[in-house]
């Protein structure tokens, strides 16, 4: 195949796949649009919700960028217990060469001499508040792994997010479950009350305005079947240019 023909063979399956893709978007908005005007005629007014969405990613962002910051500030240092001062002066021990009077004199006489006094420890009150603090805190998961888990998180959320407004065709958003079942809900009444209209209708119809009434309703009723079927599915997009 020469040069000339590879390069309009290609040239027309650019073109047909360009026409391929303007027909799915033209079919994705006539669909939109019927779902518009049924939420139009049913006095529902589509939520924006990509507005949503943007201050969604914009407050996890802020959070994020506050839980960096505060990761990122250095642990206090810990705090030195104030040096004990006794109360008085320790005893002189006797120098080698000397004799120790006392210990000779309790000797001689039989008596033992008694046991020194344990001397008692005296704490302060911020010795004692340190010490229920880190019995307290035994055990405990560190404040900065917590803020760490707490930002890991927020990112998470913020990148998924991003990849779901990403995912979606230009112009369209998801619509969130409990709009999509609300919808459901209003659809289904809309059709029940078009059936009992419909059953209301004399067998014979003659004449013109009962005609046009019957068309009309078998119309909306169409309408409001192929709209069920579309809010059943498990994601509905849905257009808020117009809106």
């Amino acid at each position: 195949m020469s040069t000339a023909r590879r390069s309009r063979a290609c040239s027309i399956r650019r073109e047909e796949s360009g026409k391929d893709s303007r027909e799915i978007l033209d079919w994705w908005s006539s669909k939109n649009n019927l779902t518009k005007n049924m939420m139009q005629r049913m006095g529902i007014r589509p939520h924006d919700h990509r507005r949503d969405n943007r201050a969604i990613i914009s407050e996890l962002s802020a959070r994020s960028h506050a839980m960096k910051q505060i990761a990122s500030e250095p642990e206090p240092p810990p705090v030195k217990p104030p040096r004990i001062r006794l109360d008085h002066p320790p005893r002189a021990s006797v120098r080698s060469g000397e004799t120790d009077f006392l210990s000779k004199n309790f000797k001689e006489a039989g008596v033992r001499r008694p046991p020194p006094k344990q001397k008692q420890k005296h704490e302060t009150p911020e010795q004692k508040n340190n010490g229920n603090k880190n019995k307290e805190s035994f055990g405990k998961i560190p404040a900065y792994l917590i803020r760490r888990k707490m930002e890991l998180a927020f990112d998470a959320e913020r990148k998924l997010l991003e990849e779901e407004a990403k995912s979606l065709p230009p112009g369209f958003v998801l619509m969130p479950d409990e709009e999509k079942q609300e919808v459901l809900k209003t659809l289904e009444e809309n059709k029940v009350d078009l059936e009992n209209k419909l059953r209301g209708l004399p067998l014979v119809i003659e004449t013109p305005s009962l005609l046009r009434s019957k068309i009309d309703m078998d119309t909306q009723l169409r309408e409001t079947e192929d709209a069920i079927k579309r809010f059943s599915r498990p994601k509905v997009y849905i257009s808020l240019d117009d809106s």
